[in-house]
């Protein structure tokens, strides 16, 4: 369905992001599975995140040699690129964890969740 949807959208409007690591942490409660999480990181800080069900499984591009995740969001196709991909199980919530080190407000989202703004990492459409 994602695919569809993405195949819909003109790639005009696509907002694509370089960042540094993509992750998908796996974060489970003992054996059970609690939920699947995409992790965006820059230079060694958590840059923000999305649950995997709405951005999807990042993919390797041989062409480009990167790992691509793509999703929609505020009605644009968001792109973010990576050389880099790690896929990790924890017993807890590493983006949470990560907090300790860079409270939520002072990082770099990909897009400010503002009502009035598409704010992409300091661009402003």
């Amino acid at each position: 369905m994602l695919l569809l949807l993405l195949s819909i959208v003109p790639h005009d409007d696509a907002t694509t992001i370089y960042a540094t690591t993509l992750e998908v942490n796996n974060v489970y409660d003992g054996e059970q599975y609690r939920f699947s999480q995409l992790i965006v990181w820059d230079s060694g800080d958590c840059r923000d995140w999305r649950m995997v069900q709405k951005s999807g499984r990042p993919r390797y591009r041989w062409e480009t040699g990167e790992w691509e995740a793509e999703w929609i969001e505020r009605g644009r196709v968001v792109c973010v690129r990576a050389p880099h991909f790690l896929e990790t199980h924890t017993q807890y919530d590493r983006e949470v964890f990560e907090r300790d080190y860079c409270l939520e407000c002072d990082r770099k989202k990909l897009i400010e969740r503002r009502e009035d703004a598409f704010q992409v990492w300091g661009w402003k459409q």
